[in-house]
C-alpha cells in the first residue's frame, strides 16, 4: 500500500483508495482533480550525483508534496520520479493554487551539492467532468504534464476543460 522510500501511497494503495474516492460521489459536490507531477531533469541528477542523492531528492520532493496537500488529498508515488495527487471535492482554481504551492516548495528545497541546480517539478492538472473516469483524468493530467515540459519545465499546466473562463484564467 505504501512506497518504501517516500511513505506515500504506491500504485496498489492508489487502486484501493481511488475506488473509494470515485465511487462515493454523494459526499463530493465538487469534482475530483488529478495532478501528475514529474521531477525535472531527474535522470541527470541520478547520473551526475548518484542514486543515493537521487533517492534523497525523491524523498525531499515527496515531503514537500505532503506538506502542501490537505489531509483528505491523496499523494501517490506513481513511478520513479513521478507523483500523482488526487484532490477530491476541489474547485479547479484551488487546485491550481495547490499546484503552484507544490512547485514553489520543491524549487525552494535546499541543495547541498556543488554544481547542483535547484530542484524543479512540472505539474499537469485535470478536472473531472461528466463521464470522466480516473483513467481519463490521469491521461489528461499526463498530457498537461507533457505540455508543462514543452513549456520549459518548472511550471503548471491545466488540461483543457469545459469551462472556458477557468481554462483561460489558469492557462
Amino acid at each position: 500500500m505504501r512506497d518504501n522510500l517516500t511513505s506515500l501511497y504506491n500504485r496498489r494503495g492508489m487502486d484501493k483508495l481511488t475506488n473509494q474516492i470515485t465511487t462515493d460521489k454523494s459526499k463530493q459536490p465538487l469534482p475530483l482533480v488529478v495532478m501528475m507531477c514529474d521531477i525535472d531533469h531527474f535522470k541527470s541528477i541520478d547520473d551526475q550525483f548518484g542514486h543515493l542523492v537521487g533517492d534523497q531528492v525523491i524523498v525531499n520532493v515527496s515531503e514537500q508534496i505532503q506538506a502542501c496537500v490537505r489531509v483528505n488529498d491523496v499523494a501517490i508515488r506513481y513511478g520513479g520520479e513521478e507523483f500523482l495527487i488526487l484532490l477530491p471535492n476541489t474547485p479547479l482554481a484551488n487546485a491550481h493554487i495547490v499546484a503552484e504551492r507544490i512547485r514553489n516548495a520543491v524549487y525552494n528545497i535546499p541543495v547541498h551539492h556543488q554544481n547542483m541546480s535547484p530542484i524543479s517539478i512540472s505539474i499537469g492538472v485535470s478536472q473531472q467532468h461528466k463521464g470522466d473516469n480516473l483513467d481519463s483524468l490521469i491521461r489528461e493530467a499526463d498530457k498537461a504534464l507533457y505540455q508543462a515540459k514543452q513549456n520549459g519545465r518548472n511550471c503548471v499546466v491545466i488540461a483543457p476543460c469545459e469551462c472556458e473562463e477557468i481554462r483561460l484564467k489558469h492557462a
